[in-house]
Order: structure tokens, then C-alpha cells, then sequence
């Protein structure tokens, strides 16, 4: 039936008017489509035709008047959105013919041929030519889109973070500083929220990067007991919040190592655990773990066990859908986006594995995750046991680390808030504003015998960004680590900034265990002579002792406090310490006589000579004096000393 066949429109420049009514004749009686003719006079006609109307075809004269057809296609073929064009000529020309396939016509005919075979053949190629055109186009059009929407992915990700980055940051310090009379409880209600907001933030860019399969899973050899730990303790607090239990259970042996990309795989775990203990008012939350080598695709079997509300059954089928929330039955309320079950799927899947769930309203949920552990030679079974790392959970000890890092980033408030993060773990940290900055400091502390330990180097910056920087640091400086920091998380991005000399990528905001995880990886534990209050302070003035030890732990450094002499020795008898300051001016003994005895005791302790009056090379070169500091101290002499 016509009203079935698909409808074509032709648009034929044709100024013989005979011709017109003769090839529409041939047109309207073509067998495969529904031939809607519209006629142009004249070449000015047609392209006006062409540039307000949508055509599948135009059939084109070689002569139009004062115009060839050869002049008249190179003007249509000017627009990205031009139909194929098919010219027609009275008699034979190789020439011709030449000339209009080389101007971008897709074929060449007699206008004897109209009603021919070779016409249909030709009607035919050339809408075949058309579709493949349009589907170029629509392809490069989603490409065009699938870039544009990238990059305001990257740019709304940058800018969504780096004020989370200051803002949690900045509560975490201030949380490790403030005693119990402060505002605890409001300083937890802004990490919290924060943290949630970065959750959120977090779910939306993975749900874009699986919808654009820009999602990258890195599977390495992971241990499990030290990521299962892991994640208890990151979750443990979120659980005491609400008085919950949080447990453990492994009964049985499992693999030491499995072969997964530890990120995703902490990630899902986390999701499944908070989302048991936003559900759960009263009781427990328990993660178990059970290996099943029957089971030979997937033997490894986690499940995340709630005492919580429950989920419907009728929605069971669906809780793993995008923005399909968990609806509370005792408050008749949705909590959550939606998202979080849903890339928790999508991960297990691209993992090998499957994610399930079992439910009862009132009862509780049961989510199980199962994976394959890989091929990994020489791996063990044991017994995971956590009982004796709970305390840790609740308490972990303070991280004191040694070594010098360059934080390099334009924002002010980041750079000064990981400056802080850093010094909190004892460890020198400078700044810089942009990468010519970082160069010359990287440059300067290489000639002067101390180099950094890490640079961490911020990618979007004016004057030279991180990328130009990395090249120019990557001339005189191979081994030290250099780590790009950036809101973009984006598929294949890490072999990118590796192949351009960066050492590994963290993404922005980088909480203060994140960033305490990085700082372990490339530098040292404080040594012995660090461990028990790196530095010595001896200060008979109680106000400028506490004044002076302040302004030196905001710098990172641990500091002991003694107010005499003879504490001074003693403490020196029993500790070793990097640095001792001692005023000269003490209640039981003169200073210079003290320093005199602390050199002759210890030949590498730095000393440092804290007067209120100068004091002549003559009478300190003796002693082996790293530095003289004239009272009243001030903030800017403290970071230089810390800096020394």
C-alpha cells in the first residue's frame, strides 16, 4: 500500500519545464517510496529551496542558464545539512561527469535514463548515501553533546568540591583541636552533612560516568582482612551515632587476596552498610563473610544484615533501579536519592559478580554480594578476625609522620587547609599558588640539599597549570612523587596524568584519612627521636611557654614543655629529641651553661637559643647552634622555624 511505503522529498532544479514534468512523471511511479516533488526554476530558486526547506534528494540540471550545475552544487554543499545531489544532463560528458563527482555529487545521469533502471539504482544509492550521511551526523552530534556534558561534568564536579574540600577539611582540624566545652556537637553536624553532601555529589557523577560507560574499575591484588577492617572502622562511628551494634562475622576460611579494584569494591561495601544503619533504629548491623569454592564463578559471599524497617516485597524487584528510594513504613517517608543501590549493582556486575537482597517489613534486610576472588597463585585461607582492632575503631591512634611536602594549588583556602591537614601528621609543609611557583621552590629545595618528599599539584591553575608544571618539574626531578589533584575522575583519566609524569591522581575533596592514607604510602613513620614530643621547649614563663608551644603545634609539630633546667636535662636523659629551644634566661642555671651540656651529651640534637637580647658569634660558635630566635616570638618566625 502507498500510505506503507516511505516518504521521500525531492527537490529537482530544473529551468526546462518539459524536463520538470517528465523526470517528476519517472519520480511519482518509482515502486519503493512515496515521491513528494517540489520544482525550482532556477538556481537562485533552489538554493533558497535548500536553506528553509528539508529535502532527502535533489536532482540537479548541468545547465541552468547564466549558471552550471557544477556552480550551483558547490553552494549546496557548503551546509553540513545538504541532501545528496544527483545531476542531470542532455547528453554525455566524461568531463562533466568528472567535474560534478568531484564537487561532491553522488552520481551523474542522462536525462534519457529517467525512466530506467539505472535511475532507480541511482534514486537509491543516493537516499542510501542520505542515511549514512544522517547517521554521521547524529553520531557526531551525541559525540559533540557526550563531550559538552563531560566537561560540565569536570567543571561542576571541580567547583562542587573545592569548597567541600575547605569546608570539611576545616571541620576536621577544628574538631582535633577543640576541647570538650566547645561546640562539638555542631562541628559533627556540619562534618556530617558534608559528608553527606559529598555522598550525593558522588552518586550523581558515578551514575553519569556508568550512563556514558565512562565508569573505570582497576582490578589489583587486594588483601581483604586490612580493607574489611577498613571499612569497619569508617563505618563504626556512623553506627555509634545511633547506638547501633555494628558486628563482624567470619566463621570460616577465606582467601587472603582477592583480585578486585579496592576503591569500588570499599564503596559498595560502605553503601550496603550505611544504608543498614540510616534504616535500622534499634539493634545491629552485621557484615559477613563466607567463601564458597562450589561456587566457581562468584565463591567469595558477603552480606550486609540489618535488624532495620524492612523493604516491601513489592518493591524488591526495583530497589536497584536508579531513583527508586527505600520507603520507611514507619514514618511513611522516602529517604535517600535513590542512587546509591543502584551503582552498588552496577559495580558488583562490572566486578563479575551479583547483588542481592532479601527482606521482611519489621524484620530487616539481607543484601548479598557475590564475587570471584581471581586468579592470584599462593593465596591462603584464614580466618579473618577484627576483635582486637574494634578499639581502633573507636580510638586510632594519632598518625605522627616525618618528611617535606609542596601543597600546590590557587584557592587559598585549600592550599592553607591541606597545609594544615599535613602539619597535624608532624610533617613540614609548604605552599605555593600556581606551577611557576612550585617550580621555583621544587628547584630551590633541590639545590639546597632538601628535596620534597611529596608534591601534591593541583591541575587548573592560572599562570601555569598542572600540567605544564609537571613537565617542567619532571626535567630535573624523577623520583619524587608527584600527585595530581583533581575534581574529574573520569575514564581513563589516571593513565592519562601517568603517562604525562604524575606519580597517582587523588580526587578532590580528600578527607583527612584520605589524605593521612596517601602521606603513609609516601613517607616515613616519625622516627624514634620524633616519637615522644619531637620537639623540647624550656621556657621558665608559663604564658610564653604555652603561648610559644601553641603557636608550634599549629605548625605540626608535637612539643614538650619544661620551665627549669634541670627538668630540661632529665627529660633530655630519658627522650631523644630532634630540636630542643632554650631561653636563656632560666630560674636554676644560665642558659649558655645548659646548652653546653646538652651538646656535650648529644652531638646531633639541633639546639636553638631563645633571648631577649643579641647575643655575639663568639660566645654561641662553640656550641653548635642551629639558630638564635629574639623574643617576642611571633607566628611568622614560629612557620620559619618550623621550616628550618
Amino acid at each position: 500500500m502507498t500510505s506503507q511505503l516511505p516518504r521521500v522529498r525531492i527537490l529537482l532544479i530544473e529551468d526546462d519545464e518539459d524536463d520538470y514534468i517528465l523526470t517528476r512523471d519517472s519520480l511519482e511511479q518509482l515502486p519503493h517510496w512515496q515521491v513528494e516533488v517540489v520544482w525550482a526554476s532556477n538556481a537562485g530558486e533552489g538554493l533558497n529551496q535548500l536553506t528553509h526547506q528539508h529535502f532527502d534528494l535533489c536532482l540537479l540540471d548541468y545547465q541552468l542558464g547564466a549558471h552550471t550545475g557544477i556552480d550551483v552544487l558547490r553552494q549546496i554543499n557548503q551546509s553540513d545539512s545538504a541532501p545528496p545531489v544527483v545531476m542531470l544532463t542532455g547528453q554525455a560528458d566524461s568531463q562533466v561527469d568528472e567535474a560534478a563527482l568531484d564537487a561532491g555529487a553522488t552520481d551523474y545521469l542522462l536525462k534519457a535514463e529517467v525512466d530506467s533502471g539505472r535511475f532507480i539504482r541511482s534514486i537509491r544509492y543516493a537516499l542510501a548515501r542520505r542515511d549514512m550521511q544522517r547517521e554521521k551526523l547524529e553520531r557526531l552530534r551525541a559525540e559533540s553533546e557526550n563531550r559538552a556534558k563531560d566537561r560540565f561534568l569536570a567543571h561542576l564536579s571541580h567547583e562542587l568540591r573545592t569548597p567541600l574540600t575547605a569546608m570539611l577539611g576545616y571541620t576536621e582540624l577544628l574538631l582535633s583541636r577543640a576541647p570538650a566545652a566547645q561546640p562539638q556537637q555542631e562541628l559533627h553536624a556540619i562534618l556530617r552533612n558534608g559528608r553527606h553532601l559529598l555522598s550525593l555529589l558522588n552518586d550523581v557523577l558515578d551514575l553519569s560516568k556508568i550512563a556514558a560507560d565512562k565508569l573505570e574499575l582497576n582490578p589489583s591484588p587486594m588483601n581483604l582482612a586490612s580493607m574489611l577492617s577498613e571499612v569497619m572502622a569508617l563505618t563504626h562511628a556512623l553506627a555509634l551515632e545511633k547506638n547501633l551494634a555494628l558486628n563482624f562475622d567470619c566463621p570460616a576460611p577465606v582467601p587472603q587476596m582477592i583480585l578486585v579494584d579496592a576503591t569500588r569494591f570499599r564503596q559498595v561495601l560502605i553503601n550496603l552498610i550505611g544504608n543498614g544503619i540510616k534504616f535500622t533504629e534499634r539493634g545491629s548491623v552485621t557484615l559477613k563473610i563466607r567463601y564458597q569454592p562450589e561456587h566457581t564463578s562468584c565463591p567469595l559471599q558477603l552480606s550486609v544484615q540489618d535488624t532495620g524497617i524492612g523493604i516491601d516485597s513489592a518493591h524488591l524487584d526495583k530497589i536497584f533501579q536508579p531513583f527508586e528510594q527505600v520507603e520507611d513504613a514507619v514514618r511513611k517517608s522516602t529517604q535517600g536519592t535513590g542512587l546509591g543501590l543502584a551503582i552498588c549493582a552496577e559495580l558488583v556486575q562490572r566486578m563479575g559478580g551479583t547483588l542481592n537482597v532479601t527482606s521482611a517489613i519489621g524484620q530487616g534486610s539481607e543484601f548479598f554480594v557475590s564475587l570471584p576472588i581471581g586468579d592470584i597463585p599462593d593465596n591462603p585461607l584464614h580466618v579473618i578476625d577484627l576483635t582486637g582492632e574494634r578499639a581502633n575503631w573507636q580510638r586510632p591512634a594519632p598518625l605522627k609522620l616525618e618528611g617535606r611536602v609542596l601543597v600546590v594549588d590557587d584557592m587559598p583556602d585549600l592550599r592553607d587547609m591541606m597545609q594544615a591537614q599535613i602539619r597535624h601528621f608532624g610533617v613540614l609543609a609548604d605552599t605555593a599558588a600556581n606551577g611557576q611557583q612550585a617550580v621555583e621552590l621544587a628547584f630551590a629545595a633541590l639545590d639546597n640539599g632538601q628535596p620534597y618528599d611529596v608534591i601534591l599539584l593541583d591541575l587548573h591553575m592560572p599562570q601555569m597549570d598542572g600540567y605544564q608544571a609537571i613537565r617542567a618539574l619532571r626535567q630535573r626531578v624523577d623520583d619524587i612523587p608527584i600527585l595530581a589533584l583533581t575534581a574529574a575522575t573520569l575514564k581513563g583519566r589516571a593513565e592519562q596524568l601517568h603517562a604525562m609524569g604524575f606519580t597517582d591522581m587523588l580526587a578532590k575533596p580528600m578527607e583527612t584519612n584520605q589524605l593521612a592514607g596517601v602521606l603513609q604510602h609516601y613517607l616515613a613513620p616519625a622516627s624514634a627521636r620524633q616519637s615522644e614530643g619531637n620537639w623540647l621547649l624550656v621556657e621558665d614563663d608559663p604564658d610564653a611557654a604555652e603561648a610559644t608551644a601553641a603557636m608550634l603545634e599549629m605548625q605540626g609539630i608535637s612539643v614538650d614543655v619544661v620551665h627549669n633546667a634541670e627538668d630540661c636535662k632529665q627529660r633530655a636523659k630519658h627522650h631523644s629529641y630532634a630540636r630542643i629551644i632554650v631561653d636563656l634566661g632560666l630560674p636554676d642555671q644560665d642558659g649558655l651553661s645548659l646548652l653546653e651540656e646538652l651538646r656535650a651529651s648529644d652531638e646531633q640534637v639541633d639546639l636553638v637559643i631563645l633571648s631577649g637580647r643579641e647575643l655575639s658569634d663568639e660566645l654561641i660558635a662553640p656550641l653548635n647552634i642551629s639558630l638564635v630566635l629574639q623574643k617576642p616570638l611571633f607566628l611568622e618566625q614560629i612557620q620559619q622555624l618550623s621550616k628550618f
